[in-house]
């Protein structure tokens, strides 16, 4: 783009006789926020972490007293179904993992 702005000064300034002086400055903008936004923006995040934080500490538990957990992908919703099954079957301490895995 310099080089077509030179080309055509070039052009220009050839084709009258006068000089003319031009300013090429490269100007950016100042991005200006105000104050009242950045302060709500800033309220808005520490109550979202509060919010977080609070959850966390109400979270419901088990019976043991631990977290709840909720499984993430299919092998954890397979290995949680099974564990439930045997559980509730009372074959958990009797059955191996390669017992389970032949079955």
């Amino acid at each position: 783009m310099l080089r077509n702005w030179q080309a055509y000064l070039s052009v220009k300034n050839s084709q009258y006789p006068h000089a003319v002086q031009w300013d090429l400055t490269v100007f950016q903008p100042v991005v200006q926020i105000r104050l009242s936004i950045l302060v709500t923006t800033m309220v808005a995040f520490v109550f979202a972490l509060i919010a977080s934080a609070g959850s966390r500490c109400i979270e419901p538990l088990d019976q043991r007293r631990k977290r709840l957990i909720i499984p993430s992908s299919q092998l954890n919703w397979i290995v949680q179904a099974a564990r439930k099954h045997f559980g509730e079957a009372g074959e958990a301490a009797t059955c191996s993992p390669s017992t389970y895995s032949m079955r």
